[in-house]
């Protein structure tokens, strides 16, 4: 399960240097990474979909899984399914106000922004390929056509 919300959180989601740590007091293993480039590193744990959790738990799993020389006041939950799906909870310790829609709205903004800048990326090295392609297509041509012209003329 561990394994899957690594790759998950790697491949699916694009998080950065995601490392794998053991806490042995509670006998879990957890992960940690960075969600993006800018952000502060997260702990992770993975967990089953068919675990129960009481507020204990909870309060368990904030105060004892911790790296040592980062201080965290949360901690992810990703919840793993048999099917392959994995939901991320972020759990804190109290209340936490959500962001402004504003935030929001620019941070939606920026990722279509980021995602257009991809595409027309993707496009030109496509297009770049094919021209590149087409020389070397060319060029060998070139460099036939000249050996069967003398082979046509020898007798």
């Amino acid at each position: 399960m561990t394994f899957k919300v690594y790759m998950d959180m790697c491949e699916d989601k694009g998080w950065w240097n995601v490392k794998c740590h053991a806490c042995k007091q509670l006998s879990v293993v957890f992960l940690s990474g960075h969600a993006s480039r800018n952000k502060p590193r997260d702990l992770v744990l993975p967990v089953s979909v068919g675990d129960s959790f009481s507020q204990e738990t909870l309060h368990k799993y904030l105060h004892t899984i911790k790296l040592e020389g980062y201080q965290s006041d949360s901690v992810i939950l990703a919840l793993s399914a048999d099917d392959g799906s994995t939901v991320y909870f972020k759990v804190t310790e109290g209340l936490v106000l959500p962001e402004p829609p504003e935030m929001t709205d620019w941070k939606k903004y920026r990722r279509e922004e980021r995602l257009n800048l991809q595409r027309q990326h993707v496009t030109l090295q496509r297009q770049q390929y094919t021209e590149y392609q087409q020389k070397q297509q060319q060029q060998h041509k070139q460099q036939q056509a000249p050996e069967h012209s003398l082979h046509t003329d020898v007798p």
